[in-house]
């Protein structure tokens, strides 16, 4: 192994029969997951979730100027690196945020900085083949009229009409640059606001729910070592839950190969 890091809270995250959320550290090629202080709990569910592609424009993606690729700081399990949503302004004005991924996902789970408390609605759109249609999510971001007003998932079910696209493909973009960005073949989402948020407004994480809740199980009294690839087109984080009662959860990251490192 090269370099090892551990992902999870002190101590291990702590987890009951509400999924918890743990990102991986982008370049990890192997990950160790350990169940400890189980109260009543008898196996620790979870599932490896995917990568996602976050892009922010502030022009419907008209100039390589206004997009940004946020994809790595809001998944690279550190919240001083992030997402900067200050006045962030309407469908109207063309700004979106389109996040996707190479397999389907339920939902996100959204992680605020500094909260909105703007009157704003969030519309999140889906590519049906040959459109931009509302895949009617619930925003639990929400709170008194504002979305982005607090950590919480953004779900939906899976529409059955979902289908990969390249934003060029789907005529979002003219960009042919940088090509790694508009050309991949995923499943995105298009999301709208209806009003500008607050002058300073963070996300400092974007976590993917995987599109099924049929979890793996573990034991809680073994653990368990896999190979994974986490940054694009591979895994992002864990999502993890109890049985019953709860547990906490240590995850260990580590690269692979003489002199390898995190990236």
């Amino acid at each position: 192994m090269g370099e090892v890091k551990v992902a999870s809270a002190a101590n291990g995250t702590a987890l009951t029969t509400t999924a918890a959320f743990i990102s991986l550290f982008p370049g990890t090629n192997l990950l160790r997951i350990t169940p400890r202080n189980a109260v009543t709990a008898v196996v620790v569910r979870y599932a490896l979730n995917p990568w996602l592609t976050v892009l922010r424009t502030a022009d419907a993606l008209v100039t390589v100027a206004s997009l940004l690729d946020a994809s790595r700081n809001l998944q690279d399990n550190d919240t001083a690196t992030v997402l900067n949503l200050d006045s962030f302004d309407t469908v109207t004005n063309n700004r979106f945020i389109y996040i996707g991924s190479h397999i389907q996902f339920r939902g996100v789970r959204v992680i605020i900085g500094n909260t909105n408390s703007n009157a704003s609605v969030l519309t999140v759109k889906y590519w049906n083949g040959s459109a931009w249609v509302t895949i009617s999510a619930t925003d639990n971001t929400a709170a008194a009229g504002a979305t982005f007003a607090a950590t919480a998932n953004v779900t939906w079910n899976v529409p059955s009409a979902w289908a990969v696209t390249s934003l060029n493909a789907a005529g979002d973009t003219l960009l042919r640059a940088p090509a790694e960005l508009m050309d991949p073949q995923l499943y995105w989402t298009r999301w709208e606001v209806n009003g500008i948020f607050d002058a300073s407004v963070t996300v400092t994480g974007m976590q993917a729910m995987n599109r099924v809740t049929t979890y793996d199980e573990l034991d809680i009294a073994l653990g368990d070592a896999m190979r994974v690839f986490v940054g694009p087109k591979g895994t992002g984080c864990i999502e993890a839950l109890t049985d019953a009662g709860t547990a906490s959860l240590i995850v260990r990251c580590a690269t692979v190969g003489i002199g390898s490192r995190f990236i």
